[in-house]
């Protein structure tokens, strides 16, 4: 079923007109649907930004080296960047200078539902 077919099914009308919409609802409709095929289309995943660029304000980000990824989080009393998570850590705390590109991690989950397996 089309994407603007479901949204008018969920509004309990049929979409050929057996029980018309009022006024600009079914535009409105078509504007949803062409609006979540937009979000759906669009890029989600920011770039890789410049060390530079990284919050230094205790944010825990993702970060790149040119041969490794881990998430870190700058330390202001060593000015060097702890790392709190990486790819080959073994749990020691690591203190990174030599980061070349970060980016945000994403949000936490909303729900508290357990995983599926």
């Amino acid at each position: 079923m089309s994407l603007p077919n479901r949204l008018f099914s969920l509004v309990g009308k049929d979409m050929v007109g057996s029980q018309p919409l009022p006024d600009g609802v079914s535009a409105l409709l078509y504007e949803a649907a062409d609006h979540i095929n937009e979000l759906r289309a669009a890029k989600t995943w920011p770039d890789w930004q410049p060390i530079e660029s990284a919050p230094k304000d205790g944010t825990t980000i993702l970060a790149w080296d040119g041969d490794l990824q881990a998430v870190v989080r700058w330390c202001s009393c060593k000015q060097e960047w702890l790392v709190l998570r990486a790819d080959d850590n073994d749990g020691e705390a690591i203190f990174w200078e030599k980061l070349t590109h970060w980016l945000p991690l994403p949000p936490r989950p909303t729900t508290t539902e357990e995983p599926k397996t």
